[in-house]
């Protein structure tokens, strides 16, 4: 697993150096490229916490302690919208 954890962070070291070399560029943001490296950052980062939060789990069963689930949020990409019921109650 701590390999796994180091080939990702690596991978994201090299999704790196490509946004360097393409934000070096002139009209860097209207390049397809540019989206596309943030895609690949976003991927391997989700692909390293996972990983991480899979080795802290494995840890803490080795150790004996009940190792609960990784808390998770969800993000969506609209607004929060808060009822009148909500707002009164807070």
């Amino acid at each position: 697993m701590v390999e796994k954890i180091a080939q990702e962070y690596l991978r994201l070291g090299v999704a790196a150096w490509y946004e360097a070399i393409e934000l070096a560029k002139d009209y860097h943001f209207m390049r397809e490229s540019i989206t596309r490296i943030l895609r690949y950052q976003t991927a391997i980062n989700r692909q390293l916490f996972q990983a991480m939060n899979q080795l802290e789990r494995l840890q803490r069963l080795r150790k004996g302690d009940q190792a609960p689930a990784p808390l998770n949020a969800q993000v969506s990409s609209g607004t929060p919208t808060f009822s009148e019921e909500e707002d009164t109650e807070q």
